[in-house]
């Protein structure tokens, strides 16, 4: 999104790409235990009018041509796409899990805020502030503790 359309895009945990706080990218990836390949799927708001958009409470959504002002190349930013994902599997293949979560990091949205997750276990609610070697999201909770969630409805929580 950044390369293609110069927007601030951010990173939401676990699988969201923002940009001024408002959806643009929802991505799902799915791999079975000892599989040597993940599925990925990305849907990109490209050029969707705003009235198509979504209305869900708590998950504004945007399209990339609505905050633009006008249409973007979807070919150009299905190119870029790929070109990330191939750089970002070279990383992992050469550096490791370590240099990918350290890039995660530079453009996680969700890093330092104040966080609700609804999870199966139930609510968790405190500061994000990292994510483990697995991706799980570090929470330290209102009472002290610290929590690790791996999967689950976040919102960010108004002070």
């Amino acid at each position: 999104i950044r390369e293609t359309t110069r927007l601030p895009a951010r990173v939401k945990w676990p699988n969201d790409v923002l940009v001024e706080g408002r959806k643009v990218v929802g991505i799902l990836a799915e791999a079975a235990p000892g599989a040597e390949w993940v599925v990925v799927g990305v849907g990109i708001n490209a050029n969707v009018p705003e009235e198509a958009l979504p209305r869900t409470p708590g998950h504004p959504a945007a399209s990339l041509q609505a905050l633009l002002g006008h249409p973007v190349d979807r070919g150009a930013l299905i190119r870029a796409l790929l070109r990330r994902l191939d750089r970002g599997y070279e990383l992992l293949r050469s550096a490791g899990v370590r240099a990918v979560l350290m890039r995660w990091r530079e453009v996680a949205d969700t890093l330092g805020r104040e966080v609700r997750i609804e999870t199966p276990a139930g609510p968790v609610a405190g500061l994000a502030y990292d994510v483990d070697e697995t991706g799980a999201l570090l929470v330290r909770c209102d009472d002290g503790t610290v929590r690790t969630v791996t999967a689950g409805d976040l919102r960010v929580r108004e002070r």
